[in-house]
């Protein structure tokens, strides 16, 4: 990850945990609606993209102007997700 001051630090940590709170909200919502293992990004506090790899919902991501640096991609039926150093 690439942090150009520390405002920009700060402010993807604040995304992190509000992302985080909502994952926390919906997952029940979340693994009843997606197959075990399908990759879901979550960002503003909602479900934005989802995909069948990490590549591809990368990708998704993309398409439609997001960053998967602001996003939680968390997979369904996991646990809980796990921190991910995107370099």
């Amino acid at each position: 990850m690439v942090i150009t001051d520390d405002s920009d630090e700060a402010r993807v940590r604040a995304a992190y945990q509000a992302n985080l709170a909502a994952y926390l909200r919906m997952k029940d919502e979340i693994d009843a609606n997606y197959p075990k293992g399908r990759q879901v990004a979550i960002d503003g506090g909602r479900v934005v993209a989802d995909a069948e790899s990490y590549p591809a919902l990368n990708a998704r991501l993309n398409e439609i102007g997001r960053s998967d640096r602001h996003a939680l991609v968390v997979t369904a039926g996991e646990d809980e997700p796990e921190p991910l150093d995107i370099l």
